[in-house]
């Protein structure tokens, strides 16, 4: 009999996902960086107070954790050696020198909550020396490249070597198909992640916009593009000078319902702009289902219509309803992640906190 992967995680019905970037924890102006002026990176992630962070998830009762490694810039929250060879940067300027993964999972491990890393697809693309490095996307190269993966994906071996068995899964965004992400690619990832624990589960993010532009009014709109991203650029500019074709097709094209991407990835991405879909069942074609989105209030909206929380403070939802739409997934067999504001010293919101000890009462 095939052995389980995904059991923990189903058993542990929900858990908290953290987006802790440079932009974010250590922007001059950003409500989740306190100190309100940049620092170094390496200050600014020796700022965090992992065993803090880490009773906050227990009080809350936190089954798992998602925690980012990096986005599209150049840091990293711990040190890679295989990162530092490729780009040329020295610890510190790129990488942090504090491993602050590994001492979340040590700070985590003392309350039986699992930790789990964020990666990306599309790696350092926002930085020119280590995006030539690595050669990720650019604006001259529009896809990514068994090239690019493979150096990429060394990145994300020696940490998942390093992390051993206290990192329990992946989830891999910015694998978008538009971008050149297929089956043989991304096994580069799994291969990966299973290099430093064989149990490891992973999935694979291919966004949360599915636009068909093959409909008649959309294919006029978009009809200068060849390219899925350049075809939902020009939407969203139509949409924005009020064009009602542009947008009814974000309106119901926002969030779609949960479906296995890849025949690599163990549960489903699942990212979605609210809290509201319900599994029919806990397998979407062998994938355990997953569902993430933010408790967050919008700050702004990089495309229209589409609520963009993402590690905002505030809560749009109540704990009543966290609770009950948590208890009808949980009771199909489906796994909820929750993204919650976090700031650079490792404070999640009062409020979130508030509205996320309710939903242990199911």
């Amino acid at each position: 009999m095939t052995k389980d992967r995904t059991l923990w995680v189903k058993n542990k019905k929900w858990g908290i996902f953290v987006h802790y970037l440079e932009g974010i924890q250590n922007g001059e102006k950003t409500p989740n960086n306190p100190k309100f002026t940049k620092t170094s990176w390496n200050e600014c992630v020796n700022d965090f107070d992992a065993e803090h962070f880490a009773k906050q998830a227990h009080d809350i009762g936190a089954g798992y954790v998602f925690f980012t490694l990096c986005q599209c810039s150049r840091f990293l929250c711990a040190p890679n050696t295989t990162y530092d060879e490729i780009t040329g940067y020295k610890p510190g300027e790129a990488c942090s020198e504090r491993d602050l993964p590994m001492e979340l999972a040590d700070a985590l491990a003392k309350y039986d909550i699992p930790l789990m890393l964020y990666f990306t697809g599309d790696g350092p693309q926002f930085d020119e020396r280590a995006g030539a490095a690595f050669n990720t996307i650019s604006k001259t190269k529009l896809d990514v490249d068994y090239d690019f993966v493979s150096k990429w994906t060394q990145v994300m071996q020696e940490y998942s070597i390093r992390y051993g068995k206290k990192v329990k899964g992946w989830w891999i965004d910015g694998s978008f198909d538009y971008i050149g992400y297929n089956d043989e690619l991304m096994k580069l990832y799994r291969d990966a992640a299973l290099a430093g624990n064989d149990e490891a589960i992973i999935s694979f993010n291919n966004g949360v916009v599915r636009m068909d532009f093959s409909q008649p009014e959309l294919a006029q709109l978009t009809s200068g593009a060849d390219r899925y991203l350049d075809k939902l650029n020009l939407a969203d500019q139509a949409a924005r000078q009020g064009n009602a074709a542009a947008q009814n097709a974000f309106k119901i094209s926002d969030t779609p319902r949960k479906y296995r991407y890849s025949e690599h990835e163990d549960y489903t991405a699942g990212e979605a702009s609210f809290f509201g879909e319900i599994p029919e069942s806990r397998f979407v074609h062998g994938s355990q289902w997953h569902a993430l989105s933010f408790l967050g209030i919008s700050t702004n909206m990089p495309l229209w219509s589409i609520e963009c929380g993402w590690g905002a403070p505030g809560s749009r939802y109540s704990g009543d309803y966290m609770r009950d739409y948590i208890s009808k997934v949980s009771s199909n067999g489906g796994v909820v992640s929750v993204d919650v504001f976090t700031d650079r010293f490792g404070n999640i919101d009062k409020a979130q906190l508030e509205v996320l000890k309710q939903v242990n009462r199911i």
